[in-house]
């Protein structure tokens, strides 16, 4: 099992891929992603090997369809 840190970093290295707009947002990128990092894999560490692995792939499912819905409202806005 991969330390936080390490998943952590894993997860800002496949932004390099797809970047998140970061850009007016009174956020701090690194506190970000140890904040919800540690949630998520807290979250994931406590349940069972087969719960865990059957909830990071629903949570995975849901977040693509939650950021398709996102990035079409935003293409959407930009049209009017």
């Amino acid at each position: 099992m991969l330390h936080p840190n390490q998943v952590i970093e894993l997860a800002k290295e496949i932004e390099a891929g797809d970047p998140i707009d970061w850009s007016g947002l009174p956020l701090n990128r690194d506190t970000i992603y140890k904040i919800l990092g540690s949630s998520v894999l807290e979250q994931s560490y406590s349940a069972s090997p087969k719960e865990r692995e059957d909830i990071l792939l629903a949570t995975v499912v849901h977040l693509v369809v939650q950021n398709f819905v996102l990035e079409t409202r935003l293409r959407l806005s930009k049209m009017q």
